[in-house]
């Protein structure tokens, strides 16, 4: 039976802390790279779009013409808004995943190295992105995120069903009298896909860890990650929770201290409460980017040490000794 004492919250804890504390400004500079590559996104696709809707106005304006948009032209524009938005939150997932993994491959290089190995952590998770994009699927389906997709299919046919019966007579009650079975079973089929998730999320927690602790497949890091969280998903579940709760009050303090902070420099407008409202809510998604970023890069590292300590418990151990050349590294050692 595994030794489960090591993977307490407070040991995990105490082990993140002395690592993070040493490199802190390295692990919070990872993140702080999607955030700025997040609000370039953001301004460049802004003013793209912008720059289009005032070309178009400017255009009418020197014709004298009234102002008239056409349906194409608001269809065009909604399309160039909609795939500009996605290719943002593309190019955003994409360098947060790729951070998430230099976290984690940064401490595990830290552990045989005197500085921290910043260049060199980005460069080594951008190399596993393929493996990591292929962990997010096999993570999909292990943890039955394919469920949403069949509860959605389901409702889909089921409103079929109900229109046909209908006979497009515009019958409401006919239309939805084949969905009041779905909708009666619905609360307890989503508490039970619910349970079914948490548990798999906990049995596949190590999986991401492993991959960029190792140069192990997605598959074999899933498969070690069962392994080692058996007889530890209650564990895994209580230190997400208590992790989580205490990012959430220390986030939530500080970014308030930010705020009081700011208002002593740039005092609140002495107005109505909706101008104070607005002059809270401008400066709170800024006064909140800032904890966000240590909590962000803290709780990658408590992922890491948590997993290190998971593999002591089982008693197997993980090998930190860095290839002299880009050979296969063994993953972690279960005995």
């Amino acid at each position: 039976m595994a030794n489960t004492d090591a993977t307490r919250f407070g040991s995990v804890f105490k082990e993140t802390w002395k690592m993070y504390i040493k490199h802190f400004l390295a692990y919070a500079a990872i993140y702080i790279i999607p955030i700025l590559v997040n609000v370039a996104a953001a301004v460049i696709f802004a003013g793209f779009f912008a720059y289009n809707i005032l070309a178009g106005m400017q255009q009418t304006g020197q014709t004298s013409q009234a102002v008239n948009i056409s349906l194409p032209d608001i269809t065009a524009n909604f399309a160039l808004f909609g795939g500009g938005f996605f290719l943002a939150i593309l190019v955003f997932s994409l360098v947060y995943v790729i951070a998430s993994g230099a976290i984690i491959r940064g401490a595990y290089l830290s552990e045989t190295q005197q500085k921290f190995p910043f260049a060199q952590a980005w460069k080594e998770s951008f190399q596993r992105l393929g493996k990591m994009v292929g962990l997010s699927f096999r993570f999909f389906f292990y943890t039955g995120g394919w469920l949403l997709f069949v509860i959605f299919f389901v409702f889909i046919v089921q409103f079929f069903a109900g229109f046909m019966a209908s006979k497009g007579n515009n019958d409401v009650s006919a239309m939805i009298q084949p969905l009041s079975g779905f909708f009666t079973l619905m609360p307890l089929v989503l508490i039970a896909a619910m349970v079914f998730f948490i548990a798999r999320m906990c049995r596949a927690f190590f999986a991401f860890p492993i991959l960029l602790s190792t140069d192990v497949s997605s598959k074999e890091a899933l498969a070690q990650s069962i392994k080692i969280s058996k007889g530890l998903a209650g564990r895994i579940f209580g230190n997400l929770f208590l992790l989580s709760l205490l990012a959430a009050l220390l986030g939530g303090i500080v970014a308030q201290l930010i705020i009081q902070l700011y208002g002593t420099f740039v005092p609140a407008p002495q107005g109505s409460l909706l101008q104070t409202i607005q002059y809270i809510n401008g400066i709170s998604p800024y006064a909140g980017i800032i904890p966000q970023i240590f909590v962000a890069s803290f709780s990658g590292l408590f992922n890491y040490v948590f997993m290190k300590k998971a593999i002591e418990a089982n008693g197997g151990q993980m090998n930190t000794e860095m290839p002299k050349a880009p050979s296969k590294q063994q993953g972690p050692i279960i005995s």
